[in-house]
């Protein structure tokens, strides 16, 4: 087979604020720089996320595109109708978009797209009307456009397979590995950062994780044990906050670094995700 030219469409990426996506996507673009030296990789990056990109591989180069993540509403037009003319410029045969979705219309390159869930149809109530519209308009019509489509768990592709039984010859699942300087941290003995008991719970704010049901729960049953929660965005973040200021047993730490979230792994009690979706 000869060299294939790929795109990976980050666009969508906004450091430290889009969660698990985030981390996948890092992760599968730094397995693909360490396995691959035969094909080249072109790094489409917004205004936020390109400075934070740095390969050692010779065929991986970044290319940054004009336009901030944060302006939600021009990134997705650039990335309809600008980015396949940048991607055919570039000599793309194939454009990978992680973020549930890219551009509807291709540019003589093929298309694969990561869809992490079913949640626009699942669970609606985790965003407001017109970002759920928009989200099942641009998402429903790249799961017919798209040639490939890889999703994180067999769960998920039940889901997608659930509300899209046509696409069953397309989904492909592939599980999220984890990462091999995380398993070395948690193999390494460290000392407790906390020094009180404490159960951890490591999750974003939608209303389908159930975390603000967790906090009241706490609340209630006033455990003699501590309670940590590591995580940002989704409706619920502001609720929970508030819940919590008034809560000694219930500490909230907004982000960690990957040091800090293998201590808190490593010396927990316990860890709890009250999610009524993931598996």
């Amino acid at each position: 087979m000869s060299k294939q030219v790929i795109g990976v469409n980050t666009l969508f990426l906004i450091p430290k604020s889009v969660g698990g996506t985030e981390y996948l996507t890092r992760s599968f673009i730094s397995e693909l720089e360490r396995i691959d030296q035969k094909n080249h990789y072109v790094i489409f990056c917004n205004q936020e996320n390109y400075q934070t990109f740095d390969f050692k591989n010779s065929n991986f180069h970044k290319v940054l595109i004009p336009v901030k993540a944060q302006n939600r509403a021009f990134r997705i037009l650039y990335e309809q109708f600008v980015l396949p003319l940048v991607a055919k410029q570039y000599h793309c045969t194939l454009l990978h978009s992680f973020g549930y979705f890219g551009p509807i219309f291709k540019n003589g390159y093929k298309h694969i797209i990561t869809v992490h869930d079913a949640n626009w149809r699942d669970h609606p109530e985790d965003s407001n009307l017109l970002s759920r519209l928009i989200l099942k308009f641009l998402v429903e019509s790249n799961l017919k456009t798209a040639d490939f489509i890889i999703t994180d768990s067999e769960f998920a592709k039940s889901r997608l397979l659930k509300h899209f039984p046509a696409l069953s010859n397309k989904i492909k699942v592939i599980w999220p590995a984890v990462e091999e300087k995380f398993l070395s941290l948690l193999k390494k003995p460290q000392k407790p950062i906390k020094k009180q008991p404490y159960v951890l719970c490591v999750s974003a704010f939608y209303p389908h994780k159930r975390i603000a049901y967790l906090v009241d729960l706490w609340r209630e049953l006033s455990l003699p044990t501590n309670l940590i929660l590591v995580g940002q965005n989704g409706r619920e973040a502001n609720t929970v906050q508030q819940t919590i200021q008034n809560l000694d047993s219930v500490e909230y730490i907004p982000q960690v670094s990957l040091e800090e979230l293998t201590n808190l792994y490593q010396h927990a009690q316990s860890f709890i995700l009250p999610s009524v979706y993931e598996g």
